[in-house]
């Protein structure tokens, strides 16, 4: 296909000096646009360097009449995210929004219908989707290998607070919606429903801030979820690694996922070096070792997710051409943002809630 040109929004973002360089080496992106407010935050941006730019802009409006943008990564702190997609999309320009994409699941609601209204795509970026171990899970779920699900478990700590900026947006409730919950749980969260392909139908959750930070959000959360089918998953996550090089990129993990069956379990070793999937099963169709286990070699790429977001983004640009579909849309943000919610409410009240997922 014919390489487009695409804007990344929002220069002072986390993830953004790593969103600049996917698309600078995608084959698929002709040229960049870069916008933001900042000043400052652009020219820091483009320190990182400035391969295929071909304008940076202080506002949308001045980036919209330049003209020739296909598609956007928005990428503005959570509480001003919404309303950027919501005129990306009124403008004719397809979407691929950071996740959480908004602050609540009735403002995703809406630009999901924004979206279908002027026909145009809004992808999200849940790119372990495309992990290897990923989806060699989902096959094998699909393939019955561990006969049925009963229970699904996985955690995700990484570093404290005090390696992270505790003054960043990040940790302010009214900014970001919510805490380790909304910013990374929601990638397992996430998992969990794409390998099971299935529905959380209820969620109970217990949370806290235990950090000496000056942070309104909470920095450890445990929940239980059940499933549409039956079946009992548990997430643990929190910024509660002590000993971790400091910022967003580099930051130290402790990570765990795995799937249990009435025939087996599927363990998922989605940060080992190298990836690793192991799996046992005592299925007729398995073979004659019941326990097998799968490597998996990721090229090493320095943009947003390594190799695996590039692939995102390059599917994302794909799909508007008609080549396949999103690797995650904005349905998929509704669903995440519906149990995020749900959890929440659990809190508060110390009882389990049941999820929308209609």
């Amino acid at each position: 296909m014919t390489p487009i040109k695409a804007a990344l929004l929002g220069a002072s973002h986390p993830h953004a000096s790593t969103y600049l360089r996917t698309l600078q080496i995608s084959s698929l992106v002709s040229g960049i646009a870069v916008c933001d407010e900042d000043s400052e935050a652009l020219e820091k941006l483009l320190s990182n360097g400035t391969e295929k730019i071909e304008g940076n802009f202080n506002s949308l409006s001045s980036l919209l009449q330049s003209g020739g943008i296909s598609f956007g990564i928005a990428a503005l702190p959570t509480d001003l995210n919404e309303l950027l997609c919501e005129q990306l999309l009124e403008a004719g320009v397809h979407v691929f929004s950071e996740k959480p994409v908004a602050t609540t699941s009735g403002q995703i609601e809406k630009l999901i219908s924004i979206a279908e209204r002027n026909n145009r795509k809004l992808g999200v970026a849940y790119c372990t989707r495309l992990h290897p171990a990923a989806l060699k899970a989902r096959q094998m779920i699909q393939k019955n290998v561990i006969g049925r699900v009963t229970s699904v478990e996985a955690r995700f700590i990484t570093s404290q607070v005090r390696h992270r900026d505790p003054t960043h947006w990040l940790f302010n409730r009214q900014r970001a919606g919510g805490g380790i919950l909304s910013w990374l749980g929601c990638h397992y969260l996430d998992l969990m429903r794409f390998i099971l392909a299935d529905e959380v139908s209820t969620v109970s959750m217990m949370s806290d801030t235990f950090c000496d930070e000056d942070i309104d959000v909470e920095d450890t959360a445990s929940l239980t979820l059940q499933f549409g089918n039956g079946a009992i998953g548990s997430l643990q996550v929190g910024y509660q690694l002590a000993v971790s090089q400091s910022g967003y990129i580099n930051g130290s993990y402790d990570s765990y996922f795995c799937i249990r069956g009435n025939d087996g379990q599927i363990n998922c070793g989605f940060y080992s070096d190298p990836p690793v999937l192991k799996a046992e099963s005592i299925s007729s169709g398995w073979g004659e070792s019941c326990r097998r286990q799968f490597e998996f070699d990721l090229p090493e790429t320095d943009g947003y997710g390594g190799s695996i977001g590039l692939a995102t983004i390059e599917q994302f640009i794909r799909s508007l051409e008609g080549e396949g579909e999103l690797i995650a849309t904005g349905s998929d943000a509704l669903q995440i943002a519906r149990i995020v919610e749900a959890a929440y409410q659990s809190n508060t009240s110390g009882r389990r809630v049941e999820i929308s997922n209609s």
